[in-house]
């Protein structure tokens, strides 16, 4: 061992070209000293320690513990160089969170001895942080505080579920997070599963995500969006398709007739594309003598607050019957319709009637138009994203929503996307059997059923 000059040590081309972050080593070093000497061959060339070098360097010092190694030639140092870092076994996910975590605590333990926090450690001077703190535990080993609270959390997982073990560290926190919230009936065929390597810890988080959906979810919200709410609502109209754990359920007949049979005092929210009178290709036609009359019927039944999509060409009506409360703007910058005045229709109006649940944040909204393969089968679906979004700006989770014209289904599955229930009416019982089957593609989707 000897003592060297840091700039008489010569770095030629080195295998590492990416020195990483050092200010953990810097820290290492100015606490505990250099460890591990850096080596150099007999004419000064640098053989391995690169990243130990340039911290101490980046501290001030001006030279370092180094070993020598003798004569080498160039093939013989680059061989040396590969050896130290190819040989080396890395520590495995888990037992760099340990490390880390047991780092953390050491140093908690010293800083707490000392009962005070060290002046050179918070250079830029203001008040200091608590001993044994998470910043001062940042400051004292160059640690970040969220990578030793992620550490702890990947630790406390893997001592709870052994079976996360070999598992990345992201993987089995959120497999942990997601297992934490099942019963452990559903928990155990998962972990089983983990064990074997049938699944994945990213998939065994997706499928307990799924479950605690399918079943704790709606038990967890059982006052507001299970069955008791659907029923009360429907008040003993039965219903074409009924989803209890989804807090959904279509019903099949003429809105007119349903309407005034339902207990709309449990809606919070009606969100509806009525027909336009447009002569859509519907199976029914899109075109009646009596339309003002019609709608301004439904109109009167349906509770508030409403949110309304009328179509351009029938603001008119719309405002002679009752000027909304407020008008809202959907934009879309890829154009899909023609307009009355010519060329394309950019943008669509959304009518508010009565106070939202919900204070909006802003009354006009940019989003194109997507293909939507599974509605393929309706002349004019709405667009499930956007409908999403509205929805979730207007209402809160775990409210009842009516929509009169359910169309295509979008607001049912909008809702249950959100963790609200809702009640459809569709007049076509084709329809209606096409709603439930993109009901029941989005249930197995979510919970995994073939």
């Amino acid at each position: 061992m000897a003592r060297r000059r840091i700039d008489s040590i010569i770095v030629g081309e080195r295998q590492r070209e990416d020195l990483g972050d050092l200010d953990g080593l810097m820290a290492s070093i100015r606490d505990w000293g250099l460890l591990q000497p850096v080596v150099v061959d007999a004419d000064g060339d640098l053989v391995a320690g690169g990243r130990r070098l340039e911290a101490c360097r980046r501290l001030g010092w001006t030279s370092v513990d180094v070993r020598h190694l003798g004569e080498l030639s160039d093939p013989e140092r680059r061989m040396l160089e590969l050896e130290e870092n190819i040989r080396r076994k890395d520590f495995t996910p888990i037992e760099h969170s340990r490390a880390v975590v047991g780092l953390a605590s050491l140093v908690r333990s010293l800083a707490r001895l000392e009962n005070r926090a060290d002046p050179a450690r918070n250079p830029r001077g203001g008040r200091p942080p608590k001993p044994g703190s998470y910043r001062d535990v940042q400051q004292r080993t160059g640690i970040p505080e969220a990578t030793i609270r992620l550490a702890e959390r990947h630790v406390a997982a893997v001592d709870h579920y052994g079976a996360l073990q070999e598992a990345p560290q992201d993987a089995a926190v959120a497999a942990a997070k997601a297992l934490d919230r099942l019963g452990e009936p559903d928990r155990a065929p998962l972990l089983m599963a983990l064990e074997r390597g049938m699944l994945t810890a990213n998939q065994v988080a997706a499928a307990a995500e799924r479950r605690w959906r399918v079943t704790d979810l709606p038990r967890h919200l059982a006052k507001q969006i299970g069955t008791a709410p659907l029923l009360e609502a429907l008040n003993g109209v039965e219903p074409y398709y009924v989803d209890a754990a989804a807090g959904v359920a279509l019903l099949c007949g003429d809105a007119l007739e349903l309407l005034p049979k339902l207990n709309l005092e449990a809606i919070d929210l009606v969100l509806t594309d009525p027909p336009y009178n447009v002569r859509r290709a519907y199976p029914n036609g899109d075109q009646r003598a009596d339309y003002a009359t019609w709608t301004r019927a439904w109109f009167e039944l349906v509770p508030r607050p409403m949110v309304v999509s009328p179509g351009t060409t029938n603001l008119a009506l719309w405002w002679a019957m009752q000027p909304p409360d407020h008008v809202c703007a959907w934009l879309k910058p890829n154009p899909c319709s023609g307009s009355a005045v010519r060329g394309w229709n950019v943008w669509e109006p959304l009518l508010v009637y009565g106070t939202l649940p919900k204070k909006l944040a802003q009354d006009a909204w940019s989003m194109p138009v997507g293909p939507q393969i599974d509605a393929a089968w309706h002349p004019c679906p709405k667009y499930l994203p956007f409908w999403r979004m509205l929805l979730g700006e207007t209402t809160n989770p775990g409210m009842l929503v009516l929509d009169p014209f359910a169309g295509s289904g979008t607001t049912l599955l909008a809702a249950r996307d959100l963790g609200m229930a809702c009640i459809g009416i569709e007049a076509d019982a084709d329809y209606c059997a096409l709603i439930v089957d993109r009901l029941e593609q989005a249930r197995r989707q979510e919970t995994g059923a073939a």
